[in-house]
């Protein structure tokens, strides 16, 4: 097997100011006064496109916590057709998140939850399922032809993991180097979207490590 590499890209975390809450006399009058301003003289009266029904596409949102429930959104012909939804909170009372989501050839999706990873049939029936172990996390699956996935397992350490679905055999696994190999608090900032290519070079990023990289 080829040597793996892996990039390792930053991430930008962006700030945004708290608006200060105004008394409804003070907003209508800075409406009334900026709405030229705010309203671009070129703005177009509609939109190109059809809208939800310009693609279909798989959609997730996620760590939603208005909700107790997290869903993935299948939409087809403007409409969705299909969705799938898991606790915000597993047995375990920890934190599920959808992160990445696949839909495969057969009409099944895989996804990674943050507590683990699966694979999830049309009929809403879970065919395959790996549990995180305690004090990691999984943001990042990747199907690998039809009984293959690659998941990266952030944690002390962070393993790059290969596993055939069918048999449940680990077929690679790789410790990653991390910013903080030790800090249990770093885990969850490790990495994400990490993929392999038909090389077997496999890009991802860890956006804890501040800055573009490779190993």
């Amino acid at each position: 097997m080829k040597a793996l590499q892996i990039a390792l890209l930053a991430f930008t975390a962006i700030q945004l100011a708290t608006p200060v809450p105004l008394s409804p006399s003070t907003s209508t009058s800075l409406s009334s006064q900026n709405s030229e301003k705010t309203t671009p003289k070129n703005e177009p009266t509609s939109l190109p496109g059809k809208g939800l029904a310009q693609h279909p596409f798989l959609y997730t949102g996620e760590w939603d916590t208005r909700k107790p429930v997290q869903t993935i959104f299948l939409v087809r012909g403007g409409k969705v057709v299909w969705t799938y939804s898991i606790p915000i909170k597993n047995e375990k009372g920890d934190l599920n998140e959808f992160d990445d989501i696949h839909l495969l050839s057969n009409g099944h999706v895989l996804f990674a939850r943050k507590t683990g990873a699966g694979e999830v049939s049309p009929d809403k029936k879970l065919v395959w399922n790996y549990d995180a172990p305690k004090e990691t996390e999984v943001h990042s699956a990747q199907p690998v032809g039809k009984d293959k996935v690659l998941f990266m397992q952030n944690g002390t350490p962070a393993k790059l993991i290969l596993m055939n679905k069918r048999s449940g055999k680990v077929e690679l696994e790789h410790v990653l180097p991390t910013a903080r190999p030790d800090d249990p608090k770093s885990v969850h900032g490790q990495f994400r979207h990490v993929r392999m290519n038909q090389s077997w070079n496999l890009p991802g990023r860890a956006p804890e490590h501040g800055q573009g990289r490779r190993v």
